[in-house]
């Protein structure tokens, strides 16, 4: 029997992208610790990726320029991780083996089988599945939501952000915009990748991520996505449609009506004056995670000032904790060396997914993804946890070669077949 393959890259995305939430339902469902789920999701993951780079023969080879830069900038920062952890023998926040599973079985290993074929994958099956896996991993995961934190020092308190035990609420609304972005996007574009089959199902299912989204971005209230959110909106704009501020205003105005009208009907736990309050806080800077963010960043840069040549320590200096900035983090933890190729890789990753969106083919919707999830390296996470980022540059490594020489396949209703 001859394997599919285009499965094996399939699930490897759809994992990176949903091993979290999967992990918390679980979890929820045999009130155990989501961790050893975690562990069996990422090792499943992993194992396929491995498969995939040892024994999947492609017909082009990954070779593109993005490919090569981050490939560049894995070997150095690997090397540079591994210095830490034997030869400099840092205080880190977590064990050794955490830097290194999440690095090279979370991000690195995943990242490079998805560049060597990935343009193999159907994208019209793939948007489907993220549609439909979307709805029901939120119809999964909505009643674990709750504004409430608790701490053993005060007790439960409203945080006014939308979480859980397990999902932050950057990954909330992060998980938002995956609902809403390719949604819009499929909306527009409904004829490249639906055919005459399930139509109005489809619609159906792609107007409701859309609101459900919504509800996910804003109830989570973190400014990395919303920041994503907004400009991959306003891309969107500019590239698919004839950009016009009224017709942008009028659809904003009957999302967000609807919107409105779920949340002051269907929600117990969020006070939505509390919400925007906050959200313009956030925007603004000034709340205090935005002081508390900037003081990240100056401690970072000046890390990076004072060992130019080879960064100095994986995470900021005392255990404070991640750079939240994967930039910044590059230069602070790899040097002069490491922070240029972080910067190489955002710029031919963003015009990859420019030129995807504004090609208009059944692949767009991967460059808008990527967009939330570029700006979100802005404001939170760290290089060594960004798994989502790092699998799609690998799509976004493997789609440059057809971007470059293969416009047929991208940008004429992918003539060609394979």
């Amino acid at each position: 029997m001859k394997i599919n393959k285009n499965y094996f890259y399939k699930i490897i995305l759809i994992g990176q992208f949903f091993a979290l939430p999967f992990a918390a339902v679980i979890s929820e469902m045999l009130s155990i610790t989501s961790t050893p789920i975690s562990i069996i999701n990422r090792a499943i993951i992993l194992f396929l990726s491995i498969i995939v780079i040892l024994f999947f023969k492609e017909k082009f080879l990954p070779s593109s320029i993005l490919f090569k830069i981050s490939t560049c900038f894995w070997i150095f920062y690997l090397l540079r991780i591994f210095s830490y952890l034997s030869i400099d023998k840092y205080s880190t926040m977590k064990s050794s083996f955490f830097y290194l599973i999440w690095s090279i079985g979370g991000c690195f290993v995943p990242f490079f089988a998805l560049s060597k074929g990935a343009y193999t994958i159907n994208p019209r099956m793939l948007f489907k599945l993220l549609s439909l896996i979307s709805l029901i991993v939120f119809i999964s995961i909505y009643p674990q939501l709750s504004s409430l934190v608790f701490s053993s020092y005060s007790g439960f308190t409203d945080s006014y952000r939308l979480q859980s035990d397990v999902l932050n609420p950057i990954y909330i609304g992060s998980f938002g915009n995956l609902m809403i972005l390719p949604s819009y996007w499929g909306l527009l574009n409904f004829n490249l990748i639906f055919n005459k089959n399930y139509k109005r199902f489809f619609k159906v299912i792609l107007f409701v991520n859309i609101i459900l989204g919504l509800i996910l971005l804003f109830g989570a209230n973190s400014r990395g996505p919303i920041v994503g959110f907004i400009f991959t909106m306003v891309t969107i704009e500019i590239f698919q449609t004839k950009f016009k501020l009224y017709s942008i205003f009028r659809k904003l105005i009957f999302y967000i009506s609807f919107l409105g009208i779920i949340l002051f009907n269907l929600s117990t736990n969020i006070q939505i004056d509390k919400i925007i309050s906050g959200l313009i806080s956030a925007l603004t800077l000034g709340d205090y995670s935005s002081q508390g963010r900037a003081k990240l960043y100056k401690i970072g840069f000046d890390n990076f000032l004072s060992h130019p040549f080879l960064g100095n320590e994986i995470d900021l200096p005392l255990n404070i904790g991640t750079h939240h900035n994967i930039v910044i983090a590059s230069f602070s933890s790899g040097g002069i060396i490491i922070g240029l190729l972080m910067i190489l890789i955002i710029i031919f990753a963003l015009r990859n997914a420019i030129l995807l969106i504004k090609g208009k083919s059944s692949f767009s919707f991967i460059g808008i993804i990527f967009l939330p999830f570029l700006i979100q390296s802005f404001f939170s996470g760290g290089i060594y946890l960004y798994v989502e980022f790092w699998s799609l540059i690998g799509i976004l490594s493997s789609l440059e070669f057809f971007i470059k020489t293969n416009s047929d396949y991208l940008f004429q209703g992918d003539k060609i077949k394979f």
